[in-house]
């Protein structure tokens, strides 16, 4: 499935992804789901444990209800000394900056 609004991951906050295509079990859960002012974006937050800590980079997760994502995470800074904090970001060009089909004005 491909999620792209604050709006579809905003109901699974609170759920866990499961991280896909390492040979770690890693179990992410998603934390906080907050929408960028400046574009048309969001960033979504997940919790997993402190060990073993994934780098960033193109990770395959699973979701009961979404199904298959592959989301690029990065490990962020955080003061919590349970869990490791990870964040994905999502960016698109608003529609009034797209730049004009081929051919057209």
């Amino acid at each position: 499935m491909t999620s792209d609004s604050a709006r579809d991951y905003q109901d699974h906050v609170g759920s866990l992804f499961e991280v896909q295509g390492t040979n770690l079990q890693i179990r992410l859960e998603a934390v906080e789901v907050f929408e960028t002012i400046v574009t048309e974006g969001f960033a979504l937050q997940f919790s997993g444990p402190l060990q073993p800590t994934l780098s960033q980079g193109i990770r395959a997760l699973h979701h009961s209800t979404l199904g298959a994502l592959d989301l690029f995470l990065v490990p962020v800074m955080d003061t919590r000394t349970d869990a490791r904090i990870y964040e994905a970001v999502f960016n698109r060009l608003k529609p009034s900056a797209q730049a004009p089909a081929k051919g057209g004005a």
